[in-house]
């Protein structure tokens, strides 16, 4: 990834800047650019030589390189995004400690939400292997600054929030409206958020997201969520987003639904999770669940008719059209589902569900699972808490081999109607899920989250990079 975000201020970046002052900018770096060489060849280079040098890096190099940037050429289509001009130029938060934060609580309808340490609707921030701990609201804030052009999708986002403890936070751990889009949350350890049962708003969340697109929540252990009344969700992607994905993530001990998706259009791709306790709740549509080991949860949907939530023109953030919370679209493919099953779940247009492995009591739709097996073997599965991680550990039959499940792609999951879109990643390319919790690539499919599930005892260990 190639971004720039000013060092001049912690508050942000160029894209609450017009677009004169931009271009000013942008003759500023084009200076810099000419004057780059001077440093290595100051009483080596002639006069005149260094005149033509600056000549032929002004105004022919600089211009034509950034056309291809930013004037919509061929680079810029390929996802480089080089706001200096002179290579790369990241905007990093490493390695700090940020305690007892006493930031507001961070409502959707504020016109700045704020947190121990948030990026202010900048570009390309990297937040990494930090520890927040005792924020009175939200730990790591991604969310609404004034000054910022919201269907610009080039013009904020893209950050990097990954490897960070983040502990004891009062609202969330990392949280906030359209400032999330484009962005990777990925390795964090969250967890005992609201653990004095403070606050019993419908804000209270591991992780909350609104008016997000194109957002990868991937690889992060959530834990100890906890709720006055009110909230307590282990992921709750809100309001308004679109082209989800939550990969790889363990989530356990939530007073609430492990995963809550509320009031958006799809597409949402839940893939690879180990998710326990409580069940995954919607009121969503065009959610694919692929290659997930659910314990103890199944799945909980409410329509909602009363609201409607915008969706917008695939990896934008141009609105195209509003629609209330109803069912449809929802897949299942290659999970395995220990003591709760899909039996309560109520069949909806475009629902399907098939290649799943039932457990322990747990029970097969009834609106799919023509292929699919139910097995009483129970698995005794265990979760084991460490400091900075944890391990699980459960065991496998043969049950799951002798399935012959088919690879999820956007193939077999096709375009869903109301956004016109498939499971694509922010440049609009397919995707496959074929790499799992771990990383490995799965040789073929097979259910649940490992590549290499084995008969007999499996293990799976989260430990935080910072350990």
């Amino acid at each position: 990834m190639f971004c720039h975000s000013s060092t001049a201020s912690v508050r942000g970046s160029f894209a609450r800047h017009s677009l004169t002052f931009s271009g000013l900018l942008q003759a500023a770096f084009c200076g810099a650019a000419a004057t780059i060489v001077a440093g290595g060849m100051a009483e080596r280079m002639k006069f005149p030589a260094y005149l033509i040098y600056s000549f032929i890096i002004s105004a022919l190099i600089y211009p034509i390189v950034g056309h291809w940037i930013w004037g919509g050429g061929w680079l810029g289509k390929m996802g480089f995004a080089d706001f200096a001009g002179s290579t790369v130029v990241l905007f990093p938060v490493t390695g700090l400690n940020f305690m007892h934060a006493a930031a507001n609580w961070a409502s959707p309808v504020l016109e700045l939400q704020t947190g121990a340490v948030g990026t202010r609707m900048g570009k390309c921030w990297i937040i990494e292997n930090c520890t927040v701990t005792n924020a009175r609201c939200v730990g790591i804030i991604l969310g609404h600054a004034p000054g910022v052009d919201y269907d610009d999708i080039d013009a904020y986002v893209d950050h990097i929030i990954r490897n960070n403890i983040i502990r004891r936070c009062g609202q969330a751990g990392i949280a906030g409206q359209k400032g999330a889009t484009r962005s990777v949350i990925s390795g964090n350890l969250i967890e005992d958020t609201n653990y004095r049962r403070e606050f019993g708003g419908w804000e209270t969340a591991a992780i909350k997201f609104h008016n997000s697109v194109d957002t990868i929540i991937s690889g992060n252990l959530i834990r100890g969520m906890f709720r006055q009344i009110q909230g307590a969700f282990g992921i709750w992607i809100d309001y308004a987003n679109q082209g989800i994905r939550i990969a790889g993530n363990v989530i356990y001990n939530t007073e609430a639904a492990n995963v809550f998706l509320e009031m958006n259009h799809g597409p949402i791709l839940v893939d690879n999770n180990i998710l326990v306790g409580q069940p995954t709740r919607s009121n969503s549509e065009a959610t694919v669940f692929a290659h997930n080991l659910f314990v103890d949860c199944g799945y909980e949907y409410s329509p909602d008719i009363r609201r409607r939530s915008q969706f917008y023109k695939p990896h934008t953030t141009q609105g195209v059209g509003s629609k209330t919370g109803t069912a449809q679209d929802d897949k299942w493919f290659n999970n395995i589902f220990i003591r709760q099953g899909l039996d309560q779940v109520k069949t909806a247009s475009g629902y399907t569900s098939d290649y799943n492995v039932f457990l322990e009591g747990a029970k097969r739709s009834t609106f799919g699972d023509d292929n699919s097996i139910v097995d009483s073997y129970v698995t005794d599965f265990i979760i084991k808490d460490h400091s900075l991680g944890t391990t699980i550990t459960f065991s496998i039959n043969d049950t799951p081999f002798s399935l012959n499940g088919p690879q999820v792609n956007s193939e077999l999951v096709g375009v869903f109607p109301t956004v016109g879109q498939t499971i694509e990643d922010r440049y609009g390319h397919p995707i496959k899920v074929d790499i799992d919790i771990n990383g490995r690539k799965y040789s073929q499919p097979i259910a649940g989250p490992l590549a290499d599930l084995k008969r007999g005892l499996n293990t799976v260990v989260w430990s935080s990079k910072q350990h």
